[in-house]
């Protein structure tokens, strides 16, 4: 049975009893209200999303993706069609933000599984989580990730689309260009010392709770310097926003986007395909202010 509170999940260190450590297990918290908690509906729906708009294409494989994250009655529609462009790997890392800050702010959890609606459960590949933590100086911080929304609610959809996952979960609060640069060249130093077969994905939204009219100016370089793999363009976005040269906007995943990017570079990845793009005002159209997203695909030379 999944442990179900915060003591059962977070284990600790346990003293060296010669028992091995039983893993870390995280319950679904945010079934209900992001995504549906029936099993048979969280399918359902899943599937329809990732085969949306799909063009079929067996060798067409995903070396990286940019989704956002979020409840899927605004974010399902854009992650859907990426996830549709391609074969994705049975080992995904994931770049997630650290909404809240707490802990490191670099985290990652080494051992355990996420479990799904219905008991299922997506294990963690604990050998590359290894690699990544050792090379790229990341704390282990399992804490970081229980009340962390943002791989969690992607989990569904990968695995709609690869029922044989397993993931690495990142939470980045540091948007230090040498902390993504040193962390992406550990993760790109990790997945080619397994031998490769990693789907790299990083979550994010472009700019949170803006005038709709604004996107083009504030998203839109966001995702191009994303899409384009362009460190230089997305640390000048953002630097502008500091210098006050364009209004503070969040990106609530602008460290794993650094970080994403740098990895896709060491590994050698082209531009990407900007597939979906779209604001939570076209959910709620009398919103004043708009949350806007992305989501890119990035096939495998």
């Amino acid at each position: 049975m999944a442990p179900t509170t915060d003591e059962e999940l977070d284990l600790g260190d346990t003293p060296d009893t010669g028992i091995p450590k039983a893993p870390r297990v995280r319950p679904p918290r945010f079934a209900g209200t992001h995504y549906p908690a029936d099993p048979v509906e969280l399918r359902r729906m899943a599937g329809e999303l990732v085969s949306a708009n799909a063009t079929p294409s067996p060798t067409r494989r995903a070396l990286g993706l940019v989704l956002p994250h979020g409840p899927w009655s605004y974010v399902g529609r854009l992650a859907g069609p990426a996830l549709a462009r391609g074969v994705l790997e049975e080992t995904v890392v994931v770049l997630a933000p650290n909404h809240e800050g707490r802990g490191p702010r670099s985290a990652i959890v080494c051992d355990g599984a996420y479990v799904l609606p219905g008991g299922a459960q997506v294990p963690i590949e604990e050998s590359l989580a290894e690699s990544i933590r050792a090379l790229g100086g990341l704390a282990e911080a399992p804490e970081v990730f229980t009340a962390e929304h943002a791989i969690e609610d992607l989990l569904p959809l990968l695995v709609a689309k690869q029922s044989r996952l397993s993931i690495v979960p990142i939470a980045i609060y540091d948007v230090s260009p040498a902390s993504a640069a040193r962390i992406g060249a550990a993760l790109a130093d990790a997945i080619v010392g397994r031998g490769g077969g990693v789907t790299l994905v990083a979550t994010t939204d472009l700019a949170h709770y803006v005038p709709r009219e604004a996107i083009p100016t504030l998203a839109e370089p966001i995702a191009e310097a994303a899409r384009a793999l362009d460190e230089d363009a997305l640390v000048d976005a953002f630097r502008a926003r500091l210098d006050g040269r364009t209004p503070i906007v969040e990106t609530c995943g602008l460290g794993a986007l650094l970080t994403f990017v740098h990895a896709m570079r060491a590994l050698g990845g082209a531009p990407g395909e900007l597939v979906a793009r779209g604001h939570s005002g076209e959910v709620e159209p009398d919103a004043k202010a708009v949350v806007a997203w992305a989501s890119l695909f990035y096939p495998r030379a």
